[in-house]
């Protein structure tokens, strides 16, 4: 009889792609043998054990190009590490420097801002010492014109005293001047002409107006005063001092410096009082009560030493050039009689305005020199004190 078969078990075979075996297989797969089935069972097991040898292979032929992949790679990526840490270095250490920088300037700056703050505060403390030295300089003054104030005041009130035996009708023969006075309230016009007469000649007078006469012409007493002549006070209304009446006197004169006042400026104040009139100087002293009233009143008595109305034209007068005088024979009377320290008194009268010119060039060719009474009274002080060219003090 005959035995039945026996059934070997077969391995199942490694499944490889296709793809694989073709690529391991330069010839392709070998074909499996046919035959008995022991004998196929061999071949099989052949080429499947030849088939893994040749994937083993393939794995570790694989393995090693990726190896080398790898490394290549593993080159590369350090390579460019090493070139972006080489960049990332570089931008860092210019960071760094920069950083460097500005901490340097900023030290700088705040080295500098120090410094400012320092002459900042050495200019404020600066500042607080002059403050306080000029608050020490300003009490200095207030003490100073304190002790000043006390000083001239007793100074001022012998000044007053002294006044009061003061009357003025010369300077004295030994001063080269003359002082050249006008009497009398003008009209605009005359006024004018004798400015005039004076600017062409450059010479100053002293005016005796009435406090109603500066109101009536303000405009030309302004020029007058402006052209660096001088105002004697000869009472508001120019009406004769009664010395019974020293009140009305006082009151007359106070109204003429608040005429000036408002006419040539506040605080304008006269020097020369002039008697209207002669009244209360006719002996050509004055009582001493008069005196002590002008005294008060900071006033020096001027009267004159040639003078042309009583001597010229006055019926009572000598009629020193005839009963009819014209302007050349009031000049050359003037002239013929002045000498140094006279006093001369004009009027202003057509003949007198029309003379003035011709007196003032005889006056000069005198070699004198006609001004006003403080200038006269200036060159006696000076002639007093050894110095008539006016260089002492």
């Amino acid at each position: 009889p005959v035995a039945a078969p026996v059934e070997v078990p077969v391995e199942a075979p490694v499944e490889v792609p296709e793809i694989a075996i073709h690529l391991l297989a330069p010839t392709g797969p070998a074909p499996i043998p046919g035959g008995s089935r022991g004998s196929g069972l061999a071949a099989v097991r052949q080429w499947g054990s030849s088939l893994w040898d040749r994937a083993l292979g393939w794995g570790r032929r694989i393995r090693s190009d990726r190896s080398r992949f790898t490394m290549v790679l593993a080159l590369g990526g350090a390579f460019l590490f090493f070139v972006l840490a080489a960049v990332a270095f570089s931008q860092a250490h210019t960071a760094q420097q920069e950083a460097a920088a500005a901490r340097s300037e900023l030290v700088e700056a705040s080295a500098a801002i120090a410094a400012l703050g320092r002459e900042r505060d050495a200019l404020s403390d600066r500042l607080l010492d002059l403050e306080d030295d000029l608050a020490a300089a300003e009490r200095r003054a207030d003490e100073a014109e304190a002790a000043a104030r006390a000083e001239w005041e007793p100074l001022v009130a012998e000044n007053r005293f002294l006044r009061k035996a003061i009357v003025v009708s010369s300077a004295g023969a030994e001063v080269a001047g003359v002082g050249l006075t006008f009497d009398g309230d003008p009209t605009p016009d005359a006024l004018d002409a004798v400015l005039d007469a004076l600017a062409a000649e450059g010479v100053a007078a002293t005016f005796f107006p009435s406090g109603l006469a500066l109101e009536a012409n303000p405009r030309g007493w302004r020029r007058a005063v402006a052209a660096g002549h001088e105002l004697g006070n000869a009472t508001y209304a120019r009406l004769p001092i009664d010395p019974a009446a020293p009140e009305a006197t006082i009151d007359g004169l106070t109204a003429w410096d608040e005429a000036a006042g408002r006419v040539i400026g506040e605080g304008y104040r006269a020097t020369w009082f002039r008697p209207p009139l002669m009244g209360g100087f006719e002996d050509g002293v004055g009582t001493a009560e008069i005196r002590s009233v002008m005294a008060g009143h900071g006033l020096i008595t001027a009267l004159w030493s040639i003078e042309t109305f009583y001597a010229l034209y006055s019926a009572s007068g000598p009629h020193e050039a005839g009963p009819d005088p014209d302007a050349a024979s009031v000049a050359a009377y003037v002239v013929g009689e002045v000498g140094g320290g006279d006093i001369v008194l004009l009027q202003f009268g057509s003949l007198d305005i029309e003379a003035v010119p011709a007196i003032l060039a005889g006056i000069v060719a005198k070699g004198l020199t006609p001004g006003t009474l403080t200038q006269l009274i200036d060159a006696q002080q000076r002639a007093f004190q050894g110095d008539p060219g006016g260089e002492g003090t």
